[in-house]
């Protein structure tokens, strides 16, 4: 494990145990998004407001494959079997816009049938500060669950978003995928990128 991945894990979480545990939940629930949410969401994407997102972290990532030792906002986890990226928040938008960032790529998944498993968020009180960690856990649709080999297209996605006194930190998207023999092979994380990014 290289140092960097060993860094991604402890830091930001790759392993199922919450970082928020013991630590005193102020609130745990479902995320469960208000007509409100979706109604500005709906304008923001009518705006074409994904697309300066969508084109920025585009461009990062075309830099990364084309330069490995890079040092963009776009920092990489790769494994045999889980592979992602996570990036730090800039000012040019708001939490607003990372929560519909996040909210579009569910959907993106959602209509290449997945299904959006569980959605949860967290809030502790910590040094003064209010941390809330928003986690969306994706999978392929139950019907593609029937007969084995069993297909698993980019694997099990995990996305964090996470928040200091309600100001977005980092996102994070990890795919998780299994080797054995039960499943069809995934995949690559390369198409999992375009898929997202590429409008």
């Amino acid at each position: 494990m290289t140092f960097f991945n060993k860094l991604f894990q402890e830091i930001l979480g790759c392993n199922k145990k919450s970082n928020f545990e013991d630590k005193g939940l102020l609130l745990k629930e479902n995320i469960k998004h208000s007509q409100i949410f979706l109604n500005n969401y709906n304008e923001w994407l009518g705006k074409e407001m994904h697309h300066d997102i969508l084109q920025y972290f585009y461009q990062l990532w075309a830099h990364i494959l084309k330069h490995k030792a890079a040092e963009v906002n776009l920092y990489l986890h790769e494994s045999n079997l889980s592979n992602g990226f996570y990036f730090r928040a800039e000012t040019r938008w708001n939490s607003e816009d990372y929560c519909f960032f996040i909210h579009y790529i569910t959907e993106k998944l959602q209509a290449r049938n997945y299904t959006l498993n569980h959605a949860t968020r967290e809030v502790i009180e910590e040094g003064g500060l209010l941390k809330t960690i928003e986690l969306f856990y994706l999978k392929p649709s139950l019907e593609f669950r029937k007969t084995a080999p069993f297909e698993q297209f980019f694997g099990n996605i995990e996305i964090q978003h996470r928040m200091v006194n309600g100001e977005t930190t980092i996102v994070k998207l990890v795919a998780n995928t299994y080797s054995d023999r039960r499943y069809k092979k995934a995949y690559d994380f390369e198409d999992l990128m375009n898929f997202i990014f590429v409008l």
